[in-house]
């Protein structure tokens, strides 16, 4: 009897990305008068960036290597990203537990070597594109008192961005194909509040509220929200020292509805964290904990396939364990 042979594929993928940061910075703090300081600040980053793909596709004929079928391809990349970012910050003392600070920071977020390299739709090959670092402009005005002995901050600001780096999944299927680009100008403003109670000498509370609009300026989508940004964020913690330096402690955290980025909506979610940490007389220190105590499921990514109309999804991290070990001197 006459069989066929066996013939498979072998398709073998190495993707090298490095990337290798140089950078320059000075902070300088000066007081004026007792009810004046000014603080600024300069930095300046060279991101050099590496990137090599390397594919080698081999046939096999009754797991005999097989020549015919075999080729060989391989493309790389280097680039270069010079940044520079810089702070002012006026700091005004107006009574002996209060103070006001206006701020003014330019910076940057310089992109990953893997937001580097995008996935073709149509060849299904990794290609490297022309991602720029974002660069933000963020104004601030910041208020810490106290109210009835009880620490309470402030906080409003507006944001500037432009080549905010977004990122859209692209194919038939979840991986098939994606890429990162630049949008061309954002704006986020809003404001954040938080206060701090001890009680009883052994437990602390704390509550914090932000509200953030994000909006796309200009370019594709322009007047229409930011995608994955939350409007409203609450987090309420408990820390409770159960016996001299030995804490418990526990975050409920609440992120509002946000859109993807084909404007539709991903659900609100509430997350809570908790741990026990622990500070020997040395100085050293150990923290340990769950986050996603109760192992609530939401997604990191959601996006519709243009395709096939059918949704697609990258999940969050179910619970999860740490250990933190911290030396202070």
């Amino acid at each position: 009897m006459k069989t066929s042979p066996i013939i498979s594929l072998k398709h073998d993928t190495t993707l090298d990305l490095q990337k290798t940061t140089h950078a320059l910075y000075f902070m300088e703090k000066h007081k004026f008068t007792q009810v004046f300081d000014l603080s600024f600040g300069y930095r300046f980053e060279r991101a050099q960036y590496e990137a090599s793909r390397v594919s080698d596709m081999k046939g096999f004929r009754n797991g005999m290597p097989f020549p015919p079928m075999t080729s060989y391809n391989a493309i790389s990349d280097g680039r270069d990203i010079d940044n520079h970012a810089f702070e002012f910050t006026p700091n005004f003392r107006y009574s002996d537990t209060g103070n006001v600070y206006f701020k003014f920071e330019r910076g940057y977020i310089s992109p990953s070597p893997s937001q580097l390299t995008d996935k073709d739709q149509i060849t299904k090959q990794y290609k490297f594109n022309d991602l720029k670092s974002e660069k933000f402009n963020t104004y601030e005005i910041e208020l810490k008192d106290h109210v009835a002995s009880m620490p309470v901050n402030a906080t409003v600001f507006l944001t500037d961005t432009s080549d905010e780096i977004a990122y859209v999944e692209l194919g038939a299927n979840h991986g098939d194909a994606w890429k990162y680009y630049n949008i061309a100008k954002t704006r986020r403003y809003g404001f954040e509040f938080f206060s701090r109670q001890n009680l009883f000498d052994r437990l602390i509370l704390s509550q914090s509220y932000a509200y953030v609009n994000a909006t796309i300026k200009k370019g594709d989508n322009a007047g229409k929200e930011v995608p994955y940004v939350s409007k409203h964020k609450f987090i309420f913690g408990a820390d409770y020292e159960i016996v001299s330096d030995l804490h418990v402690f526990a975050d409920y955290k609440f992120y509002s509805k946000k859109k993807d980025v084909n404007y539709d909506n991903i659900p609100s979610r509430s997350i809570v964290d908790a741990g026990l940490s622990y500070k020997f007389k040395n100085g050293f220190g150990i923290t340990g904990g769950v986050k996603n105590l109760f192992n609530k499921k939401y997604y990191d990514y959601q996006g519709k396939n243009n395709q096939t109309g059918i949704y697609e999804y990258s999940p969050a991290n179910e619970r999860n364990y740490y250990v933190e070990f911290k030396y202070t001197y």
